[in-house]
């Protein structure tokens, strides 16, 4: 004869239908956490987790962490194909139930799918998250810089018109992290730093085929030039029409090579660099480049008002030019 068992755990008592044999006694049992039988009622925090797949099977699967990839930066696909980050979003949109069901259809797929998206967000976030520098012209003022991304151990590139193997034994000679490279591939990364004579300008400017979105940063003076050749702009405006797309900013060339090449900790302060941009997003990147590099950057303002204050003018310089600050605080 079948009589109810009862069974009681941390979780409440479970009554079953089960014949007792001979011998058999009532008796309290603990149950395993998390284990569920058949008969077993469903607790509310797992009735949100029930995913009812397509051949009609009700299963309890795990919801991936949809909050998790927020600030990694790039959503995974949760069907394994492409960038989920727009459906994602449009889920959102229509409310928490929306986000839901996106997770509850998402949790019934093959999980090699799952896995293939992770993978391929480890690998775009890593790309993103590593950013390329190159330094084009490695002169006095080129090694100057080398040397400041090697103090701080940051990879860098460094080209010019030389080929890579004539640059090796000085670039071998500042560090390991600095690693010279052909032009073409130079001007290929993220944030390239212009060190050559103004006269090589518009030839760096034509080794690429755009710059479009890639971070200029203007190292350059004009010194010798006639004003009168640029048509009434700046050096600096006459560079930011060069690399048409790039987002410019001017930089790093107010000091002399041997100040640039020396370590901008002074007695606890840092060697201030002047810094102008008509982009404010690009003046902020390369802001956060010359602090990280160990300078202090003072920004003064668009192009056409503040570089003028800190590079070469004609055969004279500006007010700021050769100004050897250092900032404490």
């Amino acid at each position: 004869m079948a009589e109810l068992l009862s069974r009681r755990s941390a979780r409440g008592v479970v009554r079953r239908a089960r014949p007792l044999q001979r011998g058999h006694a009532l008796r309290d049992e603990p149950r395993r956490p998390g284990r569920r039988r058949r008969g077993d009622r469903v607790r509310a925090s797992d009735a949100h987790r029930l995913v009812r797949r397509p051949e009609g099977v009700t299963s309890v699967g795990r919801l991936p962490c949809l909050d998790h990839h927020a600030h990694v930066g790039r959503r995974p696909s949760l069907d394994g194909g492409d960038d989920a980050g727009s459906a994602l979003d449009r889920t959102r949109e229509a409310g928490p139930g929306g986000v839901l069901a996106h997770a509850r259809e998402a949790v019934g797929r093959p999980r090699s799918c799952r896995r293939r998206a992770r993978a391929r967000l480890t690998s775009c976030d890593h790309r993103r998250r590593h950013m390329t520098y190159a330094i084009i012209g490695f002169g006095a003022v080129g090694q100057a810089l080398a040397k400041a991304f090697a103090r701080k151990g940051v990879d860098v590139r460094v080209a010019s018109r030389r080929p890579p193997e004539a640059l090796a034994p000085q670039a071998q000679a500042i560090g390991p992290t600095v690693r010279p490279v052909a032009l073409d591939e130079a001007v290929g990364s993220d944030v390239v730093i212009l060190a050559v004579p103004f006269s090589q300008v518009a030839e760096v400017a034509h080794a690429a085929a755009t710059w479009e979105g890639r971070l200029v940063i203007d190292a350059t003076n004009a010194y010798g030039t006639p004003l009168a050749e640029f048509g009434g702009l700046t050096s600096s405006a006459v560079v930011a029409r060069a690399f048409l797309g790039a987002r410019v900013v001017k930089g790093f060339n107010h000091l002399p090579a041997a100040k640039l090449a020396a370590d901008p900790d002074v007695k606890g302060g840092r060697r201030v660099i002047f810094t102008s941009s008509d982009d404010p997003d690009a003046q902020a990147q390369a802001s956060s480049l010359m602090e990280r590099l160990g300078y202090a950057p003072v920004v003064l303002g668009p192009l056409a008002q503040g570089a003028v204050l800190a590079q070469a003018q004609g055969n004279g310089w500006a007010p700021l030019a050769f100004q050897d600050l250092v900032r404490f605080g």
